[in-house]
């Protein structure tokens, strides 16, 4: 009952393993079902769809809207037969959230749904503001990924109405993007559509599949009769305590064209057994000398990952996991049954009270980038004592408080932080390091999907334009055919 709110996804998952069955593969006394239960659940899980010809000759077009030449705001319009979808709205960062770049092409004409490949803010984050927009806009993703994004949303709307309240204290208020009833009224439209399942959109069919990266993350193979585009959204193929490796489908392979992520094509990483080593001998040392420390994470997959591999390796060591990030942990938990996160020596922080009382231990809280949330708060407290540490685990961007604070680091002396609009400047004594575990394929995954995909042509986005070039150069001598980052046409190059 908890997973299955969305009765077409519950037919579509029974209907596709009835459909896998061998035949004859019956438990003893049952028999093959009836014909007129696999009617039933065809007609449930995609009902009355429009009549469709769809022929070989089917155009397909795909043009990147947002997210490709760099990171944020990533957006894929895909087109075909008169249907429009679109793989992924997400968010720009910075102070002000901004929508993806070139959004307005497709809202010139009509839309019938968005697929989101995971709930991320800069994949998924601009959706309400569509449905704003087109309030019959379909929004189509994993049901991990459709329970976890309406948490993202809300908390969105939030940050967003707060933004907007202290710019009116300066006369600069201007229109919110989207409030608390938009973020409801897209959470009402969210279609759960398991992995393995192909699914209806006018003239198009897509289907998802696992890519790892975070819990429900999906990679879409979109079909417009014989022609195929797959997305990898953002895409890891090793295992980590929230989530497996990806699994590229039969149906994605060999085809017209590959939209590839390109986070980390520039980069070899050790493998992650290594990196985590390092993180868990690091926090050991720390926490054998008596102090503590704070590891500022992204809400949504890191804060989590950390809190288990804490758990698994170092179950001696309290954990305390505060702001956004113990909301997430708590639907990580109801998800699925085996992510425990909460147990042993780990809860949920007790602030402002544990600010100064919890001595000893780890402290995992948003935001990973230090630019607001509880991790500034503990930052203030923790950065001064000469015994503890502050690791940075994940990416931090240009003009972000967490870079500016590894670059201070390496010279010593004091750090301005922001909380809530109050500036505090602190002593730096404690520990500052990075310890990156990255969730995105590296160079050598990458080509690997390339070579298991083997699609007619590979397009790069979700990266900076100087490696992608570098990359496709390599694509290129490994004997792929790449395609420009930009608008590209089946049947045309």
């Amino acid at each position: 009952r908890r997973r299955w709110r969305d009765p077409r996804a519950l037919a579509a998952a029974l209907l596709g393993a009835l459909e896998r069955r061998p035949p004859g593969d019956t438990a003893p006394g049952m028999a093959a079902p009836p014909a007129e239960v696999l009617a039933f659940l065809r007609a449930v899980a995609d009902p009355a769809p429009p009549p469709v010809t769809v022929t070989a000759e089917l155009d397909l077009r795909v043009v990147p809207l947002g997210g490709d030449t760099h990171i944020g705001g990533s957006c894929l319009l895909i087109e075909a037969g008169g249907t429009r979808i679109l793989v992924d709205a997400g968010l720009r960062p910075g102070d002000r959230a901004e929508p993806p770049r070139d959004i307005g092409r497709a809202l010139d004409g009509p839309l019938d749904a968005v697929i989101v490949t995971h709930a991320h803010n800069d994949h998924c984050g601009y959706v309400p503001a569509l449905v704003a927009r087109r309030p019959d806009l379909r929004v189509i993703a994993s049901p991990e990924t459709a329970v976890l994004m309406p948490v993202m949303w809300a908390d969105t709307a939030k940050v967003l109405a707060e933004r907007e309240r202290g710019r009116a204290r300066w006369g600069e208020a201007g229109d919110v993007l989207y409030g608390r009833a938009d973020a409801e009224a897209a959470a009402r439209r969210c279609e759960e559509l398991p992995f393995g399942v192909a699914r209806r959109i006018g003239a198009l069919t897509a289907e998802l599949f696992p890519a790892g990266h975070i819990l429900g993350a999906a990679g879409a193979v979109v079909r417009a009769g014989d022609r195929r585009v797959v997305v990898t959204g953002d895409i890891s193929g090793f295992r980590q305590e929230t989530v497996g490796g990806h699994a590229v489908p039969e149906s994605a392979r060999a085809a017209d064209l590959l939209v590839l992520e390109s986070t980390c094509c520039a980069e070899d990483h050790d493998g992650r057994d290594l990196r985590v080593g390092e993180l868990v001998r690091a926090v050991a040392e720390i926490h054998r000398g008596g102090g503590r420390v704070l590891i500022p994470a992204f809400a949504l997959g890191r804060a989590q990952e950390i809190a288990l591999i804490m758990r698994r390796h170092l179950p001696e060591v309290p954990v305390r996991v505060d702001g956004m990030a113990a909301d997430l942990a708590a639907v990580f938990e109801s998800l699925d049954p085996a992510l425990r996160v909460f147990e042993g020596g780990t809860a949920v922080a007790n602030r402002p009270a544990e600010l100064d009382a919890f001595r000893t231990g780890v402290v995992i809280s948003t935001s990973g980038m230090l630019t607001g949330g509880p991790a500034v708060q503990w930052a203030s407290r923790i950065l001064p004592e000469p015994g503890s540490a502050l690791f940075l685990s994940g990416y931090q961007d240009e003009e972000s408080p967490g870079r500016a604070l590894l670059d201070l680091a390496r010279k010593g002396g004091e750090f301005r932080l922001c909380d809530h609009g109050r500036e505090i400047t602190v002593p730096v004594r404690a520990r500052v390091d990075t310890m990156r575990l990255s969730v995105h394929a590296d160079r050598r995954g990458l080509l690997g999907i390339a070579d298991e995909v083997a699609a007619g042509e590979i397009m790069l986005v979700h990266g900076i334009a100087a490696r992608q070039r570098v990359f496709g150069d390599t694509l290129r001598v490994r004997g792929h055919r790449t395609a420009g980052t930009g608008p590209w046409r089946s049947g045309v190059g």
